[in-house]
């Protein structure tokens, strides 16, 4: 039947592009596809029923074990998936709500209302929005980026208050609906403020956002002067934990983030 013959053809070339496809994509490959592709092939030259059967017959068997050592392995790692997520939920608490940081809060507070009373309600709102949206996110894998953002707008309100600078965010390009891990873009600001001082008592925070085939990246700058000592800097807690949610956001090994000075001060690339 030449149409059946010319059906075979086409879907064995076809499969054999996808695994080419793959390869090139650095994907793991069974090699029982390879030969049953190959079989399917030969098929049309020699022995048509033996090696048509043999290859679709190796064909489907390799298909259902690798369903079969996927679901395998989904299992083994579901527990230290699990046991990951609830860290970093810990964590986040922790780097956010930590004595310290309320401390120092509160500190600042007493100053606001002996200095300027006016400005204190706007300090106890700005303090009492970044603990709920904190408690809010913690628990999730990813968030919208319009609730990234409005936690970052009540962190660096309270920077403002507390070291008396201007600190202030710039979205540009900004999807608000996208997703991304919780916490990652605040983690960058912290990191901007420690590793930046700021010029005339302000500081500008922009995030954009830029999309380009199947790539999605986010690029953030901290103006300001660069302190000295920042170097080649090594992974601090910020800069972990933003690779471990970037890890658990995105397939395995589907991400990039690099940090370090550049001409307008500092900045960071993330790439999904």
């Amino acid at each position: 039947d030449r149409t059946a013959k010319y059906l075979i053809l086409a879907s064995s070339l076809f499969s054999l592009l996808l695994v080419i496809y793959a390869f090139l994509k650095k994907k793991q490959i069974d090699p029982a596809i390879i030969l049953s592709i190959f079989a399917c092939l030969i098929s049309f030259f020699f022995y048509y029923d033996i090696s048509l059967f043999f290859g679709y017959g190796m064909l489907i068997c390799s298909i259902a074990f690798g369903y079969w050592a996927d679901s395998l392995e989904e299992q083994r790692l579901y527990p230290e998936t699990l046991l990951k997520s609830k860290r970093l939920e810990v964590e986040l608490l922790k780097k956010n709500i930590q004595p310290h940081f309320l401390l120092n809060s509160l500190i600042s507070l007493i100053d606001v209302i002996e200095e300027e009373p006016q400005e204190a309600v706007p300090f106890i709102q700005a303090l009492a929005k970044h603990a709920e949206i904190v408690h809010e996110i913690s628990a999730k894998a990813s968030i919208p980026i319009a609730k990234e953002l409005a936690l970052c707008e009540a962190y660096l309100t309270l920077m403002s208050y507390r070291k008396e600078i201007d600190y202030s965010l710039i979205p540009i390009n900004i999807e608000p609906q996208s997703s991304i891990p919780p916490g990652i873009f605040l983690t960058v600001l912290e990191n901007g403020i420690s590793h930046n001082k700021a010029i005339g008592g302000k500081m500008e925070f922009s995030i954009s956002f830029d999309k380009h085939e199947d790539k999605e990246s986010y690029s953030i700058i901290s103006s300001g002067a660069p302190r000295k000592h920042q170097h080649a800097l090594k992974d601090g807690i910020g800069n972990k934990y933003i690779k471990a949610r970037l890890e658990e956001f995105c397939e395995s090994g589907n991400w990039s983030f690099h940090s370090g000075k550049n001409g307008l001060g500092w900045q960071t690339e993330i790439v999904f």
